[in-house]
């Protein structure tokens, strides 16, 4: 595991390639998804191999992961890895991040039922939570420019809101709700 000195150095490192020859940062990633039976979704990234399906009730195995649940977890983690990249180059520290995204559907969109209703997600809720002896305001510039250069969150601005909430704690606490 990385310390934050160790991480601090990386970046910087990585930020000063990137900003002495741009075309280093510039690439195409790509990730390929099979279906053969069923719904099963068999996903390849590089080196990386995950499964994707649908709950029975859609016709699926739930037998990996919905798409809908990835995404949620690739916001999430990226938000809270995000704010951990900022606080070690920053040179804040922070004990624990947790990051809740959830998401509120119309499943009537997606099943095609109510032309009206869209088939995404209609609103979303960020709650990031922070356990950190710094300063608020330290800790709060860690999580706005986390927030800032989200490759996540940049993707997802203008599609639906998105509520966020912090929490800045000097003891640990569970987020509720974060596991379901």
């Amino acid at each position: 595991m990385k310390t934050s000195p160790q991480i601090k150095a990386a970046l910087d490192r990585a930020a000063s390639m990137v900003k002495a020859k741009p075309s280093i940062g510039q690439r195409t990633y790509k990730s390929i998804a099979t279906v053969s039976n069923g719904l099963a979704c068999a996903i390849q990234e590089k080196e990386w191999s995950f499964a994707s399906d649908t709950p029975e009730a859609m016709g699926g195995d739930n037998g990996a992961p919905s798409p809908s649940t990835l995404f949620r977890a690739a916001v999430s983690g990226c938000v809270a890895m995000g704010i951990k990249m900022w606080a070690a180059r920053s040179e804040i520290a922070i004990e624990h991040i947790e990051v809740c995204f959830a998401t509120d559907v119309d499943a009537r969109g997606q099943f095609g039922v109510c032309d009206q209703v869209s088939p995404g997600f209609e609103n979303a809720d960020l709650h990031i939570r922070v356990v950190t002896d710094a300063a608020e305001a330290d800790a709060r510039s860690v999580i706005d420019a986390s927030l800032h250069h989200s490759p996540m969150i940049d993707a997802l601005k203008d599609s639906f809101p998105i509520q966020t909430r912090v929490e800045i704690q000097p003891t640990m606490q569970r987020i509720d709700g974060a596991a379901a």
